[in-house]
């Protein structure tokens, strides 16, 4: 399952990439 919370903080700032920014703050970790 994708960290959707973690994903919305990585993607504060970015909420168009959002969906980009969520596979690779899961992929970093």
């Amino acid at each position: 399952m994708i960290p959707w919370r973690n994903a919305n903080a990585c993607g504060r700032q970015h909420r168009l990439q959002y969906l980009n920014l969520a596979q690779a703050c899961t992929a970093r970790g």
